[in-house]
């Protein structure tokens, strides 16, 4: 262990340069060294005298820039957003509620043709995932986010959570893996007993 304070001393590798002690080691941040001190001149008029006093204060206050960047830098690290919203995990997980929500509309046995109610049904999931995108987009804006994906890529589902997924950085890579592997599950779901009937019937 070590008792000098953190600050900014003469780098051991490169006079030329200040490093940045933490405490403990030597850190990666460097800048220049401060311009050297003028020597006092021989006594003159009292205003040469005056500026070459004020010059030596400023020059006494220097402290190098780098410090700040360093510190925002890692503030910035340890401060990056979340990019997990309950919109996107309502999206992510869609294939089920709305498979259900289609299974609850038929029980409704509105007397109307086929196409009508496929029609109703299908304007309503959009619009209901269209509201989701908009408000995955308006979280992700609040949490510091410039860019997401437009909600118009939820007319192609898939395509809206890889273009998010680029947008906002590793952390949108699990609501696509959770929608394609839910998609997996409900396709399962429904495949497997019409393959068992299928082969039941033909023995």
């Amino acid at each position: 262990m070590t008792d000098i304070p953190g600050g900014w001393y003469t780098d051991p590798a490169d006079p030329a340069k200040l490093r940045w002690w933490d405490g403990a080691a030597w850190t990666p941040n460097t800048v220049p060294q401060p311009p050297p001190l003028p020597t006092a001149p021989a006594p003159e008029d009292g205003a040469r005298s005056q500026q070459v006093a004020e010059q030596l204060r400023r020059e006494a206050e220097y402290v190098p820039f780098a410090q700040d960047w360093s510190r925002e830098a890692t503030e910035t690290t340890r401060r990056r957003p979340r990019s997990q919203t309950l919109p996107i995990w309502f999206l992510a997980t869609s294939p089920i509620w709305v498979g259900t929500g289609y299974d609850l509309f038929k029980l409704l046995e509105w007397n109307a043709p086929l196409w009508v109610q496929s029609t109703v049904g299908g304007v309503l999931t959009i619009a209901l995932l269209f509201g989701l995108a908009v408000l995955d987009g308006s979280r992700l804006y609040d949490r510091g986010f410039q860019k997401s994906a437009s909600p118009a890529w939820i007319l192609l589902l898939p395509v809206y959570f890889i273009v998010r997924a680029v947008r906002v950085g590793l952390g949108g890579v699990w609501p696509l893996i959770t929608f394609f592997l839910t998609n997996l599950g409900v396709t399962l779901l429904v495949l497997l007993p019409i393959l068992a009937f299928y082969e039941s019937s033909t023995r």
